[in-house]
């Protein structure tokens, strides 16, 4: 059975998604792109993170194989901002 301290203890993470979530969509809203070009890339490498800690115990390779789609993900959106 989980523990109450199992289920919360990365929830500061999408705490921290949100808070650069806001920061991204004001960032293009306002026209700043140098905001823009921190923030973005730091979306997905924040919900990898957090995926990677929660599927960490477990050995699924689906959970592999989505972490490694994520980090093609940021390589390719880093590399679409500059086109």
């Amino acid at each position: 059975m989980l523990s109450t301290t199992h289920i919360g203890r990365y929830n500061y993470l999408l705490y921290l998604f949100g808070a650069i979530s806001i920061l991204n969509l004001l960032a293009v809203g306002l026209d700043i792109p140098l905001l823009n070009y921190f923030t973005k890339p730091l979306l997905i490498s924040l919900l990898g993170i957090w995926f990677y800690r929660k599927t960490s115990e477990s050995n699924l390779v689906a959970a592999r194989y989505f972490l490694m789609g994520m980090v093609f993900s940021i390589i390719g959106d880093t590399l679409l901002m500059f086109v």
